[in-house]
């Protein structure tokens, strides 16, 4: 539901000019916050579509730099980094072939960003909160949903969970049930295929609408036999490129939600859905 300009900033400051990275940044820097190339925090942000959870990101930034270096000591050669659709084609593989380069455990590297986003929270609450606003018009229709019963909506992300409640209720968000952790499901809660499939145990007399904006993800889904009643909409205005938003259109499960007023219109009828479906049984 929010879009982060901390994809950049946080794994800078977690990491690429922490001491685990080795690298020579004086050559990098910038004029954007906190000394963060400009070039850079770009780069970051054409990448992002293809970040699954966010200590990949750390990865990126050290890639990202790395070769910039390596570009800059070899330009007689020609040689020059990898594009972003070069780094995003070939993303599945790099990330693990990285993390054995790096030598840098997958739960070291999230527990490092998650340090690195609390000192951020504990000293610029309101910077942390801007770099991660939320989607114009989203937030105000899960809150509506919510606020009148339309829908009993349930949060399914990649960020850990206390960092998705503090951003709720930064904006006012209060989930339905009295022990909001039931309602919110982030890093560590398994895939979200996973916990569409619990959730569907739990309700089986309701119809799961499943919004996300990774193409994967939704691919995923669909083919699960056991989840085959499951509505599914990709968010256009997420985190996606072009051929993301094709492969989507092309997926005859898949209806687009192009606009924030037709997630609205979704949860709107979201209870009548669910009532329909009861009836039928």
């Amino acid at each position: 539901m929010a879009h982060a300009s901390e994809m950049a900033e946080e794994p800078w400051r977690a990491g690429a000019r922490g001491s685990w990275t080795g690298g020579d940044w004086e050559q990098l820097q910038g004029i954007g916050p906190d000394d963060l190339p400009n070039w850079l925090a770009f780069k970051m942000k054409a990448l992002r579509p293809h970040v699954e959870t966010g200590y990949e990101s750390l990865l990126l930034i050290r890639l990202c730099v790395d070769e910039a270096l390596a570009a800059q000591r070899a330009s007689s050669s020609g040689a020059r980094p990898l594009t972003p659709g070069e780094i995003g084609a070939n993303w599945g593989d790099m990330r693990d072939v990285l993390l054995a380069r790096y030598a840098l455990p997958q739960q070291k590297a999230i527990e490092t960003l998650g340090a690195a986003r609390d000192a951020w929270i504990e000293s610029d609450p309101e910077g942390w909160l801007s770099a991660n606003s939320f989607y114009p018009g989203v937030i105000e229709a899960v809150r509506a949903a919510v606020a009148d019963g339309s829908a009993d909506v349930h949060i399914l992300t990649t960020k850990q969970r206390r960092f998705a409640q503090e951003l709720m209720r930064s904006a006012g968000l209060e989930l339905e049930d009295a022990h909001e952790d039931a309602n919110v499901f982030g890093l560590g809660s398994g895939p979200k295929v996973q916990t569409l499939r619990a959730l569907q145990q739990a309700h089986p007399s309701s119809v799961l609408s499943f919004v996300e904006d990774r193409v994967q993800t939704l691919r995923t889904v669909a083919n699960e036999p056991s989840l085959f009643g499951c509505r599914l909409y990709f968010a256009h205005w997420g985190y996606s490129d072009s051929e993301q938003r094709a492969a989507a259109a092309s997926m005859p499960r898949v209806r687009t939600l192009s606009r924030s007023d037709e997630l609205a219109e979704l949860l709107a009828g979201q209870r009548s859905s669910n009532a329909d479906w009861r009836d039928r049984g």
